[in-house]
């Protein structure tokens, strides 16, 4: 009869195995009891190291909700979740931990051996936060003061930047409120599919309608530069 070699003993597992198979146990170890944030975030850190990102995902967004969080935490949480995110293919969910992680904390840079498809999708939000902070600081600087003895009609160009940047600036505001609330809502891990479904598509639409106001209200400011060029 043959005997097994000692390298070929079924009970020995290789490295990848482990990392498939008891990395994963030991988060859902960690979830069967009461967890607080901190346990939260190592149980996503350790599904993430498993490459169980559907798990990941739900212990940051869980931890990044949980009483008691400290700002820190939730930043943590939402890097965590928004990496993710992506690697899932989730890019609105990312959007939205990116959103919140450079809104709060704009320094904040991802570990070196990230992906490059999150890492230059993390670094596109933090521009397009960057553009939403030019185009509305333009939309609301003061226009140029006229010269008091020469008081003249406002030109073409002035009033066609005053109405393009208003209406960059609106857009821009109903884009951001959109979007706030669809970060808000699905933060909460209990929302039902359905509903899950409808505002990610809420935030698709804010997030189109918000860069259609960067593009105004930028157009605005370029005209209203124009007409101040212009003027006598």
């Amino acid at each position: 009869m043959r005997t097994s070699a000692h390298g070929d003993n079924p009970t020995r597992i290789t490295s990848a195995q482990y990392a498939r198979s008891v990395l994963p146990l030991a988060a859902l170890i960690i979830l069967a009891t009461p967890s607080t944030p901190g346990d939260l975030l190592a149980a996503s850190e350790a599904a993430m190291a498993a490459l169980e990102y559907e798990l990941a995902a739900d212990q940051a967004m869980l931890a990044a909700t949980a009483p008691g969080a400290s700002d820190e935490e939730k930043v943590r949480a939402n890097v965590l979740a928004g990496v993710a995110h992506r690697i899932l293919g989730r890019d609105l969910e990312a959007r939205i931990n990116f959103r919140y992680v450079l809104l709060r904390a704009p320094g904040t840079r991802l570990a070196p051996d990230t992906p490059p498809k999150v890492a230059l999708f993390f670094e596109s939000v933090r521009q397009e936060i960057e553009a939403e902070r030019a185009a509305q600081a333009s939309a609301t600087a003061p226009e140029p003061p006229h010269p008091a003895s020469a008081p003249a009609a406002p030109s073409g160009l002035l009033i066609a930047g005053a109405v393009t940047g208003g209406a960059g600036a609106l857009l821009l505001l109903g884009g951001a409120g959109g979007l706030a609330l669809a970060e808000t809502s699905l933060a909460d891990p209990a929302k039902p599919g359905g509903e899950r479904t409808s505002l990610r598509t809420l935030g698709q639409l804010s997030v189109a309608v918000g860069g259609a106001g960067v593009l105004l209200a930028g157009a605005g400011a370029v005209l209203l530069v124009v007409a101040a060029g212009d003027a006598p």
